[in-house]
């Protein structure tokens, strides 16, 4: 027959097996991995949402910001709908039936969509006509005597429609262009930064927030005399901007990150980057007329 053991033995034996448990507790939440939120979409602004990743996990510590590859606007909507990312960059709103999936996009800056080319290049304005000439074909060589290679973007991206407006006659000749045979047509921004850096003559659309963030060999142009900056779009002096929607499904995470996008931090970032920070009051769902 086993000896009983005295009550305030157990009583220390039960205390002991508690704070063996409670030290394995905490060992495996100080040695937890931290939580991960996604970010892919559109390629205008992966690099910056790493600059803002890398800032916002300073304050959350607990979390990390692992942004992938570019799936395009409508890619990224698709995967936060999904949930297969926390959050989705966009360069446009919702459509109706991307509301009704239980995403919303809030604005939250502007950048100047930007004509540019490699910097070695001598070019540094162009003007609406001399635009509408290049990419009509009517104008094929630079002053130097080097041929003019087009970087376009598919007819139904919004560097494309956004270019479009600049004029009738902008229109009519990147129309013209896009019909063209044997004309490099970029899928995505990172694509296209790559060819107007390697291509000696090119010429395409890109973003000046792209070209600070990713550190790219371009020029951006001066058009109609106005150099490109956030302060020339938020006077309206430069008429081409681009707005850019942060998609967030449930995760609180994303929440969090778009609390800190309003930080002055996060502000200074995309200053310096290229952009004119919005207000983030409004959110856009989609199901508006």
């Amino acid at each position: 027959m086993r000896p009983a053991i005295p009550s305030r033995l157990r009583s220390l034996a039960t205390l002991a097996g508690l704070a063996g448990l409670l030290a394995g507790a905490c060992g495996t939440a100080l040695g937890a991995d931290p939580e991960i939120l996604r970010v892919s979409g559109c390629g205008t602004d992966l690099a910056t949402f790493r600059l803002l990743g890398e800032a916002f996990r300073k304050v959350h510590p607990d979390t990390r910001v692992e942004v992938l590859p570019s799936l395009g606007s409508a890619g990224g909507i698709k995967a936060v709908a999904a949930g297969a990312l926390d959050l989705g960059l966009s360069t446009r709103p919702l459509t109706g039936e991307e509301g009704r999936q239980g995403v919303t996009a809030v604005p939250y800056a502007r950048t100047p969509l930007v004509v540019a080319v490699p910097r070695r290049s001598r070019t540094t304005d162009v003007t609406t006509r001399q635009l509408a000439d290049l990419y009509a074909g009517v104008t094929r060589t630079w002053a130097d005597g080097t041929p003019v290679r087009l970087v376009l973007r598919p007819a139904t991206d919004t560097d494309t429609s956004l270019l479009m407006t600049l004029s009738p006659e902008v229109s009519a000749a990147v129309a013209r262009a896009l019909a063209r045979e044997g004309l490099v047509v970029a899928a995505t921004d990172q694509e296209a930064a790559d060819t107007l850096e390697k291509v000696p003559g090119a010429l395409g659309s890109t973003t000046l927030a792209l070209i600070r963030a990713e550190g790219r060999r371009l020029t951006p142009l001066r058009l109609n005399g106005v150099t490109p900056s956030p302060e020339a779009v938020g006077s309206g002096r430069y008429p081409l901007a681009k707005t850019l929607y942060l998609v967030l499904g449930p995760s609180p995470a994303g929440r969090r990150f778009l609390a800190f996008l309003g930080s002055p931090e996060a502000r200074r970032i995309l200053e310096e980057t290229g952009h004119v920070p919005l207000p983030l009051g409004s959110a856009d769902t989609g199901k508006g007329p």
